[in-house]
């Protein structure tokens, strides 16, 4: 993979940060477009692999990764 990579960034949310590494309870709200409603997803589109949207991507995967119950909230809306 030659494009473009991420990199850690818990810094710029510490508190944030510090909760997830206490285990302790995070809420995530999502607002956006049609992209963050989920309308592309797999899951949406009963295909598969049948992923859900990328918001409930990040709360499963930080969920799993440190531990802490996420609550997501998806308000985001298709225009």
């Amino acid at each position: 993979w030659k494009g473009p990579t991420t990199s850690f960034a818990g810094e710029i949310l510490p508190r944030t940060y510090k909760k997830l590494q206490a285990k302790e309870p995070v809420k995530i709200i999502l607002s956006g477009d049609s992209i963050s409603a989920g309308y592309n997803a797999s899951k949406y589109v009963k295909a598969p692999p049948g992923c859900p949207a990328y918001g409930e991507l990040l709360a499963l995967g930080l969920e799993r990764h440190y531990g802490s119950k996420i609550d997501f909230e998806n308000h985001a809306v298709s225009g």
